[in-house]
């Protein structure tokens, strides 16, 4: 048995397209609703600070300035996060719909288990991408330790499409 790794990258099918599309789309809206609450954020806390300013402080004027300073820091703040953000999954989605290819990848069964409280089987696998999946209870009595099988996911972000015995 060799265990050298072996991956090679194929088209992807029209449900696994969809399926990346689906995805995208619900990483889009959850981003567009993180964008809204940051700015909301933005806008409300220095207002906030100003206003327990002049009533607690006892401060007479709104300072214009303390306010436009306290939106642009927390605007560029959370500009950064969310670019972070949507360079780690959303662009991954992106990339991975303009490329519309997966990665198959041969590997070896390590390691059987059995979960009885959810009745699931898993085996763990020799992937850095995916350490183990869950697989049907044929494939878990057939498969042995030391078995090969081919997973396959989405080539940037790596999203596990599934496994053939």
């Amino acid at each position: 048995m060799s265990l050298e790794l072996i991956k090679y990258t194929q088209p992807l099918s029209k449900d696994e397209l969809n399926f990346i599309k689906r995805k995208a789309q619900e990483e889009r809206l959850q981003l567009r609703k993180i964008i809204l609450i940051f700015v909301c954020l933005s806008l409300g806390c220095p207002l906030a600070v100003s206003a327990v300013r002049f009533f607690v402080a006892n401060e007479s004027f709104f300072s214009l300035l303390q306010y436009l300073v306290g939106v642009v820091f927390l605007l560029l703040f959370s500009g950064v996060g969310l670019y972070w953000g949507y360079i780690h999954s959303l662009r991954k989605l992106e990339q991975d719909l303009s490329q519309q290819t997966k990665t198959i990848e041969r590997v070896v069964v390590t390691k059987k288990q059995y979960m009885p409280l959810n009745h699931e089987y898993y085996v763990y696998l020799t992937s850095v991408v995916k350490l183990s999946i869950e697989v049907s209870e044929a494939d878990f009595r057939e498969l042995k330790e030391g078995s090969e099988l081919e997973i396959s996911y989405t080539t940037m972000s790596q999203l596990y499409l599934g496994y053939s015995v």
